[in-house]
């Protein structure tokens, strides 16, 4: 891991913590993008119209909206510059999506997708209490297997921008509020390959699980704090990690 400071990954635990304001700002961000996330889900289903005998389904053509969640464990290496493996780090995220598409014919879909991801890290990088998150976004292309039948299952691949967000606090005084905070946040590249299983439950409403491995190379990272100058320095020894996961997706045929 390169930067300013610190060197090590495990010294990023000593660095002064910054205000509770933007702490605040921050807990307040990740809750409301996480709501507008969850909030998606019912009103997919709501817009969804029951199937009508003798109506005619949704054309070849035409876009789609679709919103998932799931749960995803780490593999691989951090870095190759010293730093621990990822899964030492990060224990797993749960994956919030929203995913715009448009069926470029009945059984290829493309589409663009933002992801946010609360995520659990490990206590031996803490201390005391941990905090992290995970924020990707990119394009991906599906292809659906049986699109006309009630079960489709389909395979899929993209290209994302990754960014995994560390935070760590210790109570030195005994007062019960973290007086110190390091944040590291790593970004990269990654490919998210998918297959999944769509049940049609109604003419335009599709409900199913997918599976997906995510390799990836963080490129680089940005260290803030007293003593860091948050400026986003290159990693030059890079390392691949995967995430490995399993969800639920929802998607409308508009």
């Amino acid at each position: 891991m390169r930067g300013d400071a610190p060197r090590t990954f495990a010294a990023w635990v000593t660095e002064p913590r910054r205000s509770a304001r933007e702490r605040g700002y921050r807990t307040a961000v990740r809750a409301s993008l996480a709501a507008v996330l969850l909030a998606a889900v019912p009103l997919v289903t709501r817009a969804a119209p029951a199937a009508t005998p003798g109506v005619p389904g949704p054309a070849d053509q035409g876009f789609v909206l679709s919103v998932r969640g799931g749960w995803a464990t780490p593999v691989g290496e951090l870095t190759g510059e010293g730093d621990p493996p990822l899964d030492a780090v990060v224990r797993s995220r749960t994956p919030l999506g929203l995913e715009v598409g448009y069926r470029l014919d009945r059984r290829l879909w493309l589409g663009l997708f933002l992801e946010f991801a609360p995520t659990r890290v490990h206590r031996t990088y803490c201390l005391t209490s941990c905090e992290g998150e995970a924020v990707r976004f990119g394009a991906s292309l599906q292809l659906h297997l049986s699109p006309r039948g009630s079960l489709d299952p389909w395979v899929g691949a993209g290209l994302a921008l990754e960014f995994l967000t560390l935070e760590a606090s210790v109570d030195l005084d005994g007062d019960g509020q973290g007086d110190v905070d390091r944040e590291l946040q790593y970004a990269g590249l990654s490919v998210p390959l998918q297959a999944g299983l769509d049940l049609v439950l109604a003419s335009r409403l599709r409900l199913g699980p997918y599976l997906a491995v995510s390799p990836g190379q963080y490129t680089s990272v940005q260290q803030k704090g007293p003593g860091a100058s948050g400026a986003r320095t290159r990693v030059e020894d890079r390392a691949t990690h995967a995430w490995l996961e399993l969800g639920l997706r929802v998607a409308l045929l508009l």
